[in-house]
């Protein structure tokens, strides 16, 4: 996974007493810092920060890396304007048992997906939905479900479409981002090579 230029570089990893990651020290902005800070992002500079962010997670995927916690603090921006994914401390490998402490769900719930909040097995997908609502954040300013039980909306309710909410979100984009957000995993993108190709496509 290192080896992507839009991934940090890991180089040590610790399992005994408590685990622990050493990762390469990036100097930047986190896309949450920005949100906070700045007020967002512009709509072309949201899709080219979520095209870098879409690419690298295309590259774990390739190396059947499921990322597993994709949202806003793990996504560093550099003084180049690069982004570089960050935090793999709930990451698995696809297809092999997952880590839970305790039972627990992991993950963060503005983020997580219907499959990964019901304990299902998961894949590619379950980082895909997170992009679309980290996307769906940077363009309206909103996660897709803020109030009330947000693992209930997550599984059973319907976000409000972006554009109704930025009125100038394109057509196409407002489609890329629910099509990420769809509850069934067969409706939603297979893999990141699938939204890049719809992503591509839009001029702003």
């Amino acid at each position: 996974v290192a080896s992507h230029p839009g991934i940090v570089s890991i180089y040590d990893v610790g399992t005994e007493g408590n685990p622990f990651i050493v990762m390469e020290y990036v100097e930047g902005k986190t896309i949450k810092d920005v949100i906070k800070k700045e007020g967002g992002f512009s709509l072309k500079d949201a899709v080219r920060v979520m095209t870098l962010v879409a690419e690298a997670l295309e590259y774990a995927h390739y190396k059947k890396i499921i990322h597993r916690d994709v949202k806003p603090d793990n996504i560093i921006i550099d003084e180049f304007g690069k982004t570089r994914l960050l935090d793999f401390g709930l990451a698995k490998l696809e297809h092999s048992p997952s880590m839970t402490i305790n039972n627990q769900i992991m993950g963060t719930p503005y983020y997580m997906s219907p499959e990964q909040i019901g304990g299902i097995e998961v894949g590619p997908s379950t980082d895909i939905y997170a992009w679309g609502a980290m996307f769906y954040q940077i363009t309206t300013g909103l996660v897709p479900f803020s109030k009330g039980d947000i693992l209930y909306h997550h599984v059973n309710s319907l976000p409000v479409p972006p554009k109704e909410i930025t009125m100038d979100v394109p057509d196409k984009l407002n489609l890329v981002i629910l099509k990420a957000l769809e509850k069934d995993v067969s409706a939603r993108y297979k893999t990141f090579k699938e939204a890049l190709v719809d992503l591509n496509a839009i001029v702003i």
